[in-house]
């Protein structure tokens, strides 16, 4: 399932802040090359997210969007235990 930034809003989540933090998550991201199957892309703090296709660009694009359905589940939850990157905390 894909968060659409109306379904963040509509939930009272700040999107905006959610974005910004993946992208920031993003820069710790670990980059595997799997021979001929392409990219597995993950960020280790971000426990389930992680994406694999053919290119670097496209794993990476899609690990942003699975960062920010991760982090937007966690916060819909209750859950506490999300990590801050590049100074972007979702704490409350």
């Amino acid at each position: 399932m894909v968060f659409t930034r109306r379904a963040i809003g509509d939930s009272g989540l700040d999107a905006d802040r959610i974005e910004r933090w993946a992208t920031e998550a993003l820069k710790e991201a670990e980059v595997k090359s799997l021979d001929e199957e392409g990219y597995f892309v993950s960020v280790a703090a971000a426990p389930g997210a992680w994406a694999c296709k053919p290119t670097v660009d496209e794993a990476m694009n899609v690990l942003q969007e699975v960062l920010v359905d991760w982090a937007t589940l966690k916060l819909a939850d209750g859950e506490d235990d999300i990590p801050a990157f590049g100074g972007v905390s979702l704490a409350s």
